[in-house]
C-alpha cells in the first residue's frame, strides 16, 4: 500500500487496519521555531492541564466541606444566619448548630481517611 505523506511516498507492507491501530495522528504542525520539540508535546500539555483541572476540582470540593478549618464551616455559618434568622432562632443555637454540623463533617472525613489508609495497607 502506498501512502503520499508531505509529497513523499511512503510503503508499508501489511494489512490496512494495522496503519489505523499503530498510527496516531493529529492535528498539531510543528513551526519552524518549535522543530526542537517532540511531536507529541502538545498533547502532554494539553494532558497536564486536564490533571490541573482535576486536582482543582478535587480540592474546591474537599474545601466547601463543612469541617473545622475548610471554608465550608463559614458557609454552612453564613446559611445558618440567613435560613435561621427569621425563625426567632438565637444566635447561641445558630452557632451550637454550626458547631454540631461542623463537628459531624470533620469526624466523617476523618474515618473516611482512616478507612481509606487502612484499606491501602
Amino acid at each position: 500500500m502506498f501512502v503520499c505523506v508531505g509529497g513523499q511516498p511512503v510503503l508499508f507492507v501489511g494489512r490496512p487496519v494495522e496503519v489505523f491501530q499503530a498510527v496516531h495522528v493529529t492535528e498539531y504542525r510543528a513551526r519552524a521555531w518549535a522543530s526542537f520539540m517532540c511531536a507529541s508535546f502538545p498533547e502532554v500539555v494539553a494532558r497536564l492541564c486536564r490533571y490541573i483541572v482535576s486536582i482543582s476540582l478535587g480540592l474546591a470540593i474537599l474545601n466547601i466541606l463543612p469541617c473545622f478549618f475548610f471554608d465550608g464551616q463559614h458557609i454552612i455559618s453564613a446559611l445558618c444566619d440567613a435560613l435561621l434568622i427569621g425563625g426567632g432562632f438565637d444566635s447561641a443555637l445558630r452557632r451550637t448548630l454550626v458547631t454540631y454540623v461542623s463537628t459531624l463533617g470533620t469526624v466523617l472525613l476523618v474515618v473516611t481517611l482512616a478507612l481509606q489508609l487502612v484499606r491501602l495497607q
